[in-house]
């Protein structure tokens, strides 16, 4: 419903401008200043959820939204890939730092979505594919012994 601007179906259940609303940054450079914990340089509040302002990973697409949850859970819309993807670990976080696995999973969806369109382009379709090799080098920089 998000990313179809409030509507479900063939109903309206928000108006776009709600929608607008919720997924845009709302917090001044200012406001962020100091809150590292929170934002790490890449992202900032809407209305409820997290907002991507910056890349800085290969699934930090900005205008992203979405959250990540102390107990396990991340769960993010992407309108300008037209993707939602949520992640359940039951695995609570120790750290203000998003574990390995979410990285992990974020890295994995956005790397086969890139081989997927690229199939799509050459008329290949319902296919299983390897992560292109930018996606196995940001894995692989994060897998400890790779």
């Amino acid at each position: 419903m998000m990313l179809n601007k409030g509507r479900y179906g063939r109903e309206q259940i928000l108006s776009p401008a709600t929608v607008g609303l919720r997924t845009s940054d709302h917090l001044t450079p200012a406001q962020r200043e100091g809150a590292d914990i929170f934002f790490n340089g890449y992202s900032s509040w809407g209305f409820g959820m997290a907002v991507a302002i910056q890349r800085k990973e290969i699934f930090q697409t900005p205008g992203r939204f979405g959250w990540d949850g102390g107990f396990g859970t991340s769960a993010y819309t992407d309108p300008r890939e037209g993707m939602v993807g949520i992640l359940f670990t039951q695995r609570l976080v120790q750290s203000p730092e998003p574990p390995d696995v979410y990285m992990d999973f974020w890295t994995l969806a956005y790397g086969a979505m890139d081989s997927a369109s690229v199939l799509s382009a050459f008329g290949i379709q319902n296919r299983v594919t390897r992560p292109d090799r930018r996606t196995e080098r940001l894995y692989r920089s994060r897998t400890p012994g790779s």
